[in-house]
């Protein structure tokens, strides 16, 4: 027999006879709030690290043989990638070893990642029991997958598919809300972002774990990219430089809290809205930009949520992105093309960070902007 784990408590139970009482939905028209963040990121084990290594201007983009010897396959010798992934308290998260070991490393770090974010936010497992809280994941690809689905150990299922990272967050935390992991590619942490927002806006949660999770396992998936001709062969991100030639790939787990105004114990910063829509067809191809597209949505966010292009002082843009990704906000703000336009201060960041880029970029935004305010804006 199987080893068991977590046994639910018996006080967890609605007592024989006991009655539930139907909850009441009502919108919620206050503010939401980022109340606590935290994550691991390119050669940083924390966000103070993260932070210092911004300030420091580190190069975070290393060459070594951590994943694979440097030139496997003409791949771009450098990339981000995170110090440790074989580190896990299993048994802190009620977790057996046999579990454990074919448990997808992107989940075993973000189980950590998302209870850092919780006590960030000056919570607790205690507060947090039973709540309203929604679980948001965004996870695109398992690299360990492939190795581990064919293994004999009935664990395989219960630590590797997608559907189980946000589920083993709300299953630890025990918390009662929405459950969702989501892939929608390089868009993927905004619409989980959305998902969240909408959620608490509509009155079905109280409170939202938003966490987005990427590693670099097999270097087939890193060729594919190669192919497409979209790696940078100095393995470093140009954003709308006539010099860039692609953008270098890396690793990161990250998370935040959202919370009402009035529940936080603490309040990074305040979620003026969230939209999202999709380019649908572009001349060009599927994988260019669709400008109009994202004209549309950008005058749709503005107006949508009585937000004034001119006090929109800075821009976080995915780092990959050429001057094509630049000329919506350029016509909307009436720029000259590839004038000097407002800029979060790491926006030429060295790497790209794959599938989750807004909750990372928006950690990396609260620890280099005095700004309180963060407006998401992202295409599909």
């Amino acid at each position: 027999m199987a080893p068991q784990e977590s046994p639910v408590q018996a006080d967890d139970q609605v007592p024989d006879g006991a009655t539930v009482n139907p909850r009441v939905i009502q919108p919620y028209k206050g503010e939401i709030v980022i109340a606590g963040i935290s994550g691991r990121y390119p050669e940083s084990d924390s966000v103070t690290e993260f932070q210092e290594n911004l300030m420091n201007k580190i190069n975070m983009v290393t060459v070594d043989n951590r994943r694979w010897e440097p030139g496997y396959l003409n791949l771009p010798h450098g990339m981000g990638k995170l110090k440790n992934l074989n580190l896990y308290d299993a048994e802190f998260f009620g977790i057996h070893s046999k579990s454990a070991n074919t448990m997808e490393p992107q989940l075993r770090i973000l189980m950590e990642t998302v209870y850092e974010a919780v006590v960030d936010a000056g919570e607790s497992l205690a507060s947090m029991k039973g709540t309203r809280t929604g679980v948001y994941v965004g996870v695109t690809g398992s690299e360990a997958e492939a190795a581990w689905m064919g293994s004999t150990n009935s664990y395989v299922l219960t630590g590797v598919p997608h559907t189980i990272f946000p589920n083993r967050v709300s299953y630890f935390f025990d918390l009662r809300g929405p459950s969702c992991a989501y892939d929608t590619a390089c868009s993927t942490s905004i619409i989980c972002m959305e998902a969240a927002e909408l959620h608490m806006r509509t009155g079905l949660i109280d409170s939202a774990i938003v966490a987005v999770c990427n590693l670099i396992m097999r270097p087939a998936t890193t060729s594919a990219f190669m192919g497409m001709n979209m790696l940078s062969e100095s393995y470093s991100c140009k954003a709308f430089d006539a010099a860039g030639d692609g953008f270098a790939r890396s690793e990161a787990v990250s998370a935040v809290l959202l919370k009402k105004a009035a529940d936080a114990k603490r309040a990074y910063c305040t979620v003026l809205g969230t939209l999202t829509n999709n380019d649908g067809y572009s001349k060009d191809g599927l994988t260019f930009p669709n400008r109009f597209a994202q004209e549309e949505l950008i005058r749709d966010l503005y107006n949508n949520f009585n937000i004034d292009p001119k006090q929109v002082s800075t821009y976080q843009v995915s780092s990959s992105l050429s001057v094509m990704g630049l000329e919506p906000q350029q016509e909307i703000h009436k720029k000259p093309r590839l004038s000097a336009m407002p800029s979060a201060p790491t926006e030429q960041s060295r790497f790209f960070w794959d599938p989750p880029n807004l909750i990372w970029d928006t950690v990396k935004w609260l620890l280099v902007s005095v700004a309180s305010q963060v407006c998401s804006i992202w295409r599909d």
